[in-house]
């Protein structure tokens, strides 16, 4: 019986290359790897050799889609929602394999593979802001929660952005989030490709559309151009 089920969304596994090294980090480093189950949920077809984890391929733009699809195919009742771009300490999938039956939903403690001063203020408004006091945290946090709750709630939104957003809207609903001190180390490729000021007020701008209710699609497409690493849009 698997105490904890990790579900990656990926566009490419060739893209998202964190996956692998993650999954590699967990069965090296935790206490106990046979209780762990990895379920990729792919839209690239020539994933589904890849040996680490069970696959499923999924053709879709929406990351909310591929979350929603692995649900069903997770063995435990707590799953972890995996950002494909993010490597968790290996002590704390220990704590939530420790404790899959008390946990109810969450988050880990945010922080970038990079260190700036900007993406230090970032991680400390997503951990503190935007995370304590509001209950939201982004698909980065690596977001866990019991199936039950999940079901309940309403499971994530399938829309090509912001699904985390409204997965914790949702969540919210049923009780506030525990954030747990574990790292959740995420790559800066976005900060890294475009520059801290560019994709900061990018971010901004993307936030408003939401509230603004614009479609999802075209946020996304500003989101991911030239870059494509959730979504991959035909020109």
């Amino acid at each position: 019986m698997k105490r904890l089920s990790i579900i990656y969304p990926v566009q490419s596994l060739h893209t998202d290359v964190f996956v692998e090294k993650a999954i590699k980090s967990y069965n090296a480093n935790c206490k106990k790897p046979e209780f762990l189950q990895h379920i990729v949920i792919s839209s690239e077809p020539e994933d589904k050799s890849f040996e680490l984890a069970e696959v499923r391929i999924v053709k879709t733009q929406s990351r909310g889609s591929r979350l929603n699809a692995g649900i069903p195919l997770a063995e435990s009742s707590l799953l972890l929602f995996h950002h494909p771009r993010s490597v968790l300490d290996p002590e704390g999938i220990d704590f939530l394999v420790d404790n899959s039956e008390e946990l109810q939903w969450g988050a880990f403690h945010h922080q970038f593979d990079k260190d700036h001063w900007g993406l230090r203020f970032t991680s400390w408004y997503s951990n503190n802001i935007r995370g304590r006091v509001n209950g939201i945290y982004y698909l980065d946090h690596c977001l866990f929660a019991q199936k039950p709750l999940v079901l309940k709630a309403g499971s994530f939104p399938e829309v090509d952005i912001f699904e985390d957003t409204v997965f914790c809207q949702r969540m919210n609903r049923v009780g506030f989030p525990q954030k747990l001190p574990f790292c959740s180390v995420t790559s800066a490729v976005r900060f890294s490709n475009n520059g801290f000021w560019k994709q900061s007020l990018l971010n901004q701008k993307l936030k408003w559309n939401f509230y603004f209710r614009k479609d999802h699609e075209e946020m996304n497409q500003e989101y991911e151009k030239e870059l494509n690493l959730n979504s991959k849009y035909e020109e």
